[in-house]
């Protein structure tokens, strides 16, 4: 799963899902909503690892994505907090 989010205000602003995807959307796909300039647009690639011999999301946000594959939460009312370029926390809109 790719996140894009506004740097300034920690809205997620797009979300490509899905866990595993060519170099080539990893390094070029960008979200830009209208107004929003691109420097103000961050990407977080979540980071899986191989667990019993599937892809599980880990880090800071893993429970909250894999509600969201889930259907238990929609991702898209949720802000994030961001410290060194990564997603440390969702907090609800």
């Amino acid at each position: 799963m790719i996140i894009f989010y506004n740097k300034k205000t920690g809205d997620i602003i797009g979300i490509v899902d899905g866990r595993l995807h060519t170099d080539g959307v990893m390094e070029n796909l960008l979200i830009t909503p209208q107004g929003v300039d691109k420097k103000d647009i961050g990407k977080y690639i979540v980071p899986l690892e191989i667990k019993e011999r599937e892809l599980i999301p880990t880090g800071y946000i893993a429970d909250y994505i894999i509600d969201s594959e889930n259907g238990k939460l929609n991702l898209n009312d949720y802000k994030v907090e961001i410290e060194n370029e990564e997603i440390v926390n969702l907090t609800k809109k």
